[in-house]
Protein backbone atom coordinates (compact mmCIF):
# COMPACT_ATOMS: atom_id res chain seq x y z
CA UNK A 1 0.00 0.00 0.00
CA UNK A 2 1.66 3.60 -1.23
CA UNK A 3 0.51 6.34 1.03
CA UNK A 4 1.32 9.82 0.50
CA UNK A 5 1.59 12.70 2.65
CA UNK A 6 1.16 16.44 2.57
CA UNK A 7 1.03 18.70 0.06
CA UNK A 8 1.70 15.50 -2.51
CA UNK A 9 -1.07 13.02 -3.66
CA UNK A 10 -0.82 9.57 -5.37
CA UNK A 11 0.08 10.37 -8.43
CA UNK A 12 3.38 10.47 -7.01
CA UNK A 13 3.50 6.87 -7.55
CA UNK A 14 2.96 6.56 -11.14
CA UNK A 15 6.29 5.15 -11.66
CA UNK A 16 6.38 2.90 -8.72
CA UNK A 17 3.89 0.89 -9.44
CA UNK A 18 4.43 -0.69 -13.11
CA UNK A 19 7.81 -1.63 -11.26
CA UNK A 20 6.19 -3.41 -8.13
CA UNK A 21 3.69 -5.29 -10.41
CA UNK A 22 6.15 -6.36 -12.33
CA UNK A 23 7.94 -8.11 -9.85
CA UNK A 24 5.27 -9.70 -9.00
CA UNK A 25 3.58 -7.50 -6.00
CA UNK A 26 0.45 -6.23 -5.98
CA UNK A 27 0.01 -1.68 -5.49
CA UNK A 28 -2.58 0.23 -4.11
CA UNK A 29 -1.86 3.67 -3.91
CA UNK A 30 -4.79 5.51 -1.63
CA UNK A 31 -5.50 8.94 -2.39
CA UNK A 32 -6.95 10.56 0.93
CA UNK A 33 -9.80 12.78 0.89
CA UNK A 34 -9.34 16.29 -0.22
CA UNK A 35 -5.75 15.68 -2.02
CA UNK A 36 -4.88 15.78 -5.72
CA UNK A 37 -8.35 14.68 -7.97
CA UNK A 38 -10.13 12.97 -5.01
CA UNK A 39 -13.45 14.28 -3.94
CA UNK A 40 -13.28 17.75 -1.68
CA UNK A 41 -15.90 18.19 0.57
CA UNK A 42 -16.11 21.27 2.47
CA UNK A 43 -15.95 20.33 6.04
CA UNK A 44 -12.57 20.17 7.52
CA UNK A 45 -13.14 17.89 10.22
CA UNK A 46 -13.28 15.33 6.95
CA UNK A 47 -9.38 16.20 6.69
CA UNK A 48 -7.85 15.34 10.29
CA UNK A 49 -5.52 12.80 10.75
CA UNK A 50 -7.83 10.60 12.41
CA UNK A 51 -10.17 10.70 9.39
CA UNK A 52 -7.69 9.54 7.00
CA UNK A 53 -6.40 7.21 9.30
CA UNK A 54 -10.07 5.29 9.40
CA UNK A 55 -10.46 5.18 5.77
CA UNK A 56 -7.06 3.97 5.47
CA UNK A 57 -7.95 1.37 7.54
CA UNK A 58 -11.35 0.34 6.03
CA UNK A 59 -9.69 -0.06 2.45
CA UNK A 60 -7.50 -2.97 3.73
CA UNK A 61 -10.38 -4.54 5.20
Amino acid sequence: MLVHGNPTWSFLYRDFIPRLTAAGHRAIALDHLGFGRSDKPDRSELYTIEHHSRRADALLE
